[in-house]
């Protein structure tokens, strides 16, 4: 089972789109490390698949048990890692959260949750209007506009702050530890 702290910006990861009521809805999930709504899944491990990686951590984080019906997004990194979208149909298990989710909703795609990431919001867009057709996109996020964006809720800027910058000054201990 992944942890959150084992997830880190730049390696693989999968992440699942699952809607209801002719696509008008979306099923969303909101993490315990960073308490932003997020589509469901995580990072690669060892050895794994994306699409496996997208059924085991969509039902780690909903309880839900997903077939996957496509790929729908690739968003690739100049660094060689990728970010894969897949659509996914609920065929089992009970919603539940557990020590990754705080909270499940399903949630009108003309109302969607606060606080999410403009990423976020755009993944969603590009899974719902894709049509049959996989989009392939650089991966890039804009962290002094996403900043900006969230300054709306001063809570979750914090928290955007400490985990957009814990890596950082981990990776400073660590070097000054190392020499």
């Amino acid at each position: 089972m992944s942890t959150a702290s084992s997830a880190v910006f730049g390696s693989n990861a999968a992440h699942v789109v699952v809607f209801k009521d002719k696509r008008r809805k979306i099923l969303l999930s909101q993490k315990n490390n960073i308490p932003m709504w997020v589509l469901p899944g995580g990072h690669l491990e060892k050895d794994e698949s994306f699409e496996k990686a997208a059924i085991r951590e969509y039902q780690e984080e909903t309880g839900l048990i997903i077939k996957i019906i496509g790929l729908k997004l690739i968003y690739r990194h100049k660094k060689g890692f990728e970010k894969r979208v897949y659509e996914g149909k609920i065929i089992g298990g009970k919603m539940k959260i557990n020590h990754e989710t705080r909270a499940i909703a399903w949630f009108d795609l003309n109302k969607l949750p606060v606080p999410m990431t403009i990423y976020e919001q755009h993944r969603i867009k590009d899974a719902l209007h894709q049509g049959n057709r996989v989009i392939k996109k650089p991966l890039s996020m804009d962290i002094k506009r996403e900043l900006i964006y969230q300054l709306r809720n001063p809570l979750i800027l914090i928290e955007l702050l400490y985990f957009f910058m814990k890596d950082f000054f981990l990776g400073l201990i660590t070097n000054r530890n190392s020499h």
